[in-house]
């Protein structure tokens, strides 16, 4: 036969044959090659059984098998026929790497700098994997790899996935890097198919070429594009950089609010810029705090940092300033819900406070929840689904009216929400 495997632990073997009469003889043979030695090995000769147990073969030693039959005729007018023959075994598993399993933190770093590094591996087999060893080696271009790591790692049920991660030292390594990863590297565990053990990726390594990182936020929360802010919002700008300079100097920082250019002080209109001095955060570069009075409609804020090398960063963010107090986009996901929901809305203005009551269709009400998120903005509140007993809700459409108060100001959005175990 050709060669039946890998296994991870034999079974048995079947056979199924014709034979007309006695003169007609068959023989089966179990032949290995040893993963040890090379050789090809007999490990059960001139059986004669239909069904042969393959237990003390060791999968590991011999994690392929042949079959071999000797059919033999004494008046050689006939001959004995095989019908079919199978074996019995447990399936291995199939380790998986690809070229998008490597995650880095970054793909460019300083010479020296640390490096955080996710390798995202499945099994695509038949069953469970031990624990196993992931080889990690970098090379520079045009030299050998180099072993970094040699990490054990625990197994992986089938059809599942596991993350492992690992910190990497980029110390004596310059230009550009080929990073290597090799599941299984010692060989310990058989497989359906090796091929797909190893893949590689490549990250640079080179002087101080990062642009710095900017971080914004609104009344201390970052948001998307058209959200609304505050009349005055507490706008913070933190800069961040790899690079060991600090940044001391207003001109690294520009900001632009709808297209005019923001002075730097401490008086009205303008932008107070904080050099970093807390010694324990070496990427914090500089704080810039703003607080404008801004006028209804659309906005966009730009800030442009640049570090002592030049290496500048560019963002934008469009927002949206309404002088109305009011609700909208409110609802609850999941809906219908087993049991529980989350109540989202966005408040145009800041509240004084916000709640949620929830009704009977037929008018009953069953639950108060009070002191929600008032901020400006998109707001979220996770409900478990119970009354104010604390009893679970029975099955059935329920109504929730959601009130929102600023001052004398109050804005309302009837909505309805379905429970269904």
């Amino acid at each position: 036969s050709t060669e039946i495997g890998p296994a991870l632990a034999w079974q048995s073997a079947n056979f199924e044959f014709i034979s007309e009469n006695t003169t007609e003889s068959i023989a089966f043979d179990i032949i290995a090659r040893n993963s040890s030695s090379g050789r090809i090995d007999t490990l059960i000769r001139d059986s004669r059984d239909t069904n042969v147990s393959l237990t003390d073969i060791d999968a590991k030693l011999y994690p392929k098998i042949q079959l071999q039959v000797t059919l033999q005729s004494e008046d050689g007018l006939s001959t004995p026929l095989l019908k079919s023959w199978s074996v019995d075994y447990k399936p291995p598993p199939d380790l998986v790497v690809g070229n998008e399993s490597i995650l880095l933190n970054k793909d460019t770093v300083q010479t020296a700098e640390q490096l955080n590094l996710a390798i995202d591996s499945g099994n695509f087999g038949l069953s469970a994997s031990d624990s196993f060893t992931i080889r990690i080696s970098m090379a520079e271009k045009g030299q050998a790899p180099q072993q970094a790591q040699l990490m054990r790692v625990p197994g992986i049920p089938v059809d599942e996935f596991a993350s492992y991660e690992t910190v990497l030292s980029t110390e004596n390594l310059r230009g550009r890097v080929t990073l290597n990863i090799e599941m299984d590297a010692l060989n310990e565990i058989p497989e359906i198919n090796e091929s797909n053990n190893l893949t590689s990726s490549e990250f640079w390594v080179v002087d101080d070429t990062l642009s710095p990182d900017i971080r914004l936020t609104f009344d201390g929360r970052e948001i998307t594009h058209d959200e609304f802010v505050a009349l005055s919002p507490r706008i913070m700008i933190e800069i961040n950089d790899s690079g060991a300079v600090q940044f001391t100097d207003t001109s690294q920082v520009t900001i632009f609010l709808d297209n005019d250019k923001i002075p730097f002080g401490v008086g009205s209109g303008q932008a107070e810029f904080i050099p970093n001095s807390n010694p324990g955060d070496n990427e914090l570069k500089a704080t810039v705090l703003f607080t404008p009075t801004l006028t209804d409609g659309d906005h966009v804020l730009e800030i442009i940092a640049k570090d002592i090398s030049d290496n500048s960063k560019y963002i934008s963010n469009n927002f949206i300033v309404s002088e109305d107090f009011s609700l909208t986009n409110v609802m609850n996901y999941p809906n219908p819900f087993n049991r529980t929901t989350e109540f989202t809305y966005i408040i145009t203005q800041p509240a004084d406070g916000v709640k949620i009551k929830i009704f009977t269709v037929a008018g009953r009400l069953i639950m108060i929840l009070d002191n929600l998120p008032t901020r400006v903005g998109f707001n979220q509140f996770l409900w478990d689904g119970r009354d104010r007993d604390g009893d679970r809700i029975a099955n059935g459409v329920y109504l929730y009216k959601i009130i929102a108060r600023q001052s004398s100001r109050q804005a309302e959005v009837i909505e309805k929400l379905v429970i269904m175990r």
